[in-house]
């Protein structure tokens, strides 16, 4: 077995090290059994709808029986539950009530993305994808959440920009006016 500390690598004798081998053979085993992967989504609030995207390979053999969307922020964290047959919306979390949906076919497909309509600041967090077969998790992905206020319109501040600059220029030109017509004189007005 190879041991690593701050100062020094010790390895340990052929016997120790089998065994070593067989324990990270079956942790290996025990970790591709289960997958996990991360992703994020980032968007505005006031969008109609968001997709959280979740996928799996169809796999006949280990083809999951339902998946289940939560979002562990919340005392009740069921945020969607899809079965073979129908959604089972049953103990669903209320802050999601009428706002979720998952595709009829999504269990054949492999296509487990969740879709949440109206999304607001409070539905920023960590979603859970997690397959099922019976009782038994076969895969599970977190998929980040951060929905944002939308950031104020430009076109005000450059409108009024643009309107300051052209009463400017009018000020300017009105005191040429007045100037020329008072005194006789003539005015040049020089916009850069």
């Amino acid at each position: 077995m190879i041991e690593f500390n701050e100062k020094n690598v010790s390895i340990a004798p052929s016997g120790e090290l089998s065994s070593a081998v067989t324990c990270l053979s079956i942790c290996f085993m025990f970790l591709s059994s289960v997958s996990q992967h991360a992703s994020g989504v980032e968007v505005y609030e006031g969008v109609e709808s968001v997709l959280l995207p979740c996928r799996i390979q169809a796999d006949d053999s280990r083809s999951p029986t339902a998946v289940l969307w939560r979002c562990d922020e919340f005392k009740n964290p069921r945020v969607h539950v899809r079965l073979l047959s129908a959604d089972n919306l049953q103990d669903q979390n209320v802050h999601y009530v009428g706002r979720t949906s998952m595709r009829a076919d999504a269990l054949q497909t492999g296509d487990l993305s969740l879709t949440l309509r109206n999304p607001t600041v409070f539905d920023s967090g960590t979603y859970t994808c997690t397959t099922l077969r019976s009782e038994e998790e076969l895969s599970w992905t977190e998929v980040q959440l951060k929905v944002t206020e939308r950031p104020p319109p430009v076109w005000p501040t450059v409108l009024s920009v643009v309107l300051l600059g052209t009463l400017i220029i009018l000020a300017a030109a009105y005191v040429c006016y007045i100037r020329m017509r008072n005194r006789g004189e003539e005015c040049v007005c020089v916009c850069v």
